[in-house]
């Protein structure tokens, strides 16, 4: 891991001040304040997006809009919740292969799993929950037990809500496109989810570092991030993993597959991974901005000329879906590759 006296480091410093983004306190990521994206500071604002999409694929947002007490109120109470409801309350959520296209079967308003470790001994490593938050057709299909948890999990995605949309204009302005590009091309009845996370204390005996989520990239456009307390999250930067720690209430955004496409690589989709100890559990959310089932995936056409041939074909949302268990990160787009496409 490189140390901060490390060249290379300083030098993406360098230019993370020439563009007047704050440095994170690791040293290497870029933090951006988005309090004035609706003001005069927003040209300013959307360089910086720009900047850390292009050369980092990451970047820490503050004053995002969240309310603190929204935020907490979800990650520390609606998410520890259901982690320690009955085996029998959760298992009626439970999904195989969550996230999985599946037309054959109605989509369930909360798909439950749980991952464990292979071998002699087998010991579990992670409780995820995807809920569906298209609030109106899915609100009532959540539990009702704890009273709060419908409440919170709608005041949470709602707020993450305007957050997306606002980043996602940003970063079409950052790559010279029209703000709404992304909301009219791809989310005209897009599909929201928020990602729960649990990881619980790993067993004295394993307590060494131990990856409990293999290193990935998303198969989104963005995702939009979250820990409490407990780190471990690490992302690849110029070729080595990197400890991401972040602040109380700060959101950490990865660019994903999708983006990777739609900026004709401009920006490009960034491997990541889950690294947790012994000593707590881990409790993380995120959340993702996915299209329309029948939206047609592409490089804008603003972003292809001579110097900068479209890299992959047209496909849609679905079909995207339908292939992207066949890797782990974004090498599952090499199959919308255009032959001899760079």
């Amino acid at each position: 891991m490189s140390s901060p006296t490390d060249p290379l480091k300083l030098v993406h410093s360098d230019e993370l001040v020439s563009v007047g983004v704050e440095i994170s306190a690791d040293g290497f990521i870029p933090v951006v304040d988005v309090e004035g994206l609706q003001g005069p500071r927003r040209p300013q604002i959307v360089k910086q997006i720009g900047h850390a999409c292009q050369h980092y694929g990451a970047f820490i947002v503050k004053n995002h809009g969240i309310p603190e007490t929204v935020f907490n109120n979800f990650l520390g109470g609606a998410t520890m919740d259901f982690f320690r409801w009955p085996e029998r309350e959760k298992l009626k959520f439970y999904t195989p292969k969550p996230g999985k296209f599946d037309n054959t079967e109605p989509r369930k308003p909360i798909e439950y799993f749980r991952a464990y470790t292979t071998g002699e001994n087998v010991s579990l490593v992670r409780e995820l929950a995807y809920v569906s938050c298209l609030i109106g057709d899915y609100a009532n299909q959540w539990p009702s037990i704890p009273p709060s948890f419908r409440e919170r999990v709608t005041d949470f995605s709602t707020s993450a809500k305007r957050v997306e949309f606002a980043l996602g204009e940003a970063i079409c302005e950052s790559l010279g496109l029209e703000r709404d590009y992304i909301k009219k091309k791809l989310l005209s009845n897009h599909e929201q989810k928020v990602a729960m996370n649990f990881y619980p204390a790993r067993k004295q005996e394993d307590s060494e570092l131990t990856c409990v989520l293999r290193d990935h990239t998303d198969p989104t456009i963005i995702t939009i991030l979250s820990e409490q307390n407990v780190h471990g999250l690490q992302i690849l930067h110029d070729g080595e993993w990197m400890n991401v720690n972040l602040s109380p209430n700060h959101l950490i955004v990865l660019t994903g597959d999708l983006l990777q496409v739609l900026s004709n690589r401009r920006y490009k989709s960034l491997p990541h991974r889950v690294i947790v100890t012994c000593e707590k559990d881990r409790l993380s959310i995120a959340t993702y901005c996915n299209p329309s089932d029948d939206a047609t995936i592409e490089p804008a056409k603003e972003l292809i000329d001579n110097d900068h041939p479209a890299i992959y074909k047209n496909f849609t949302y679905r079909e995207f879906k339908d292939n992207v268990e066949l890797a782990v990160d974004d090498a599952r787009l090499n199959v919308f590759k255009i032959t001899g496409a760079a």
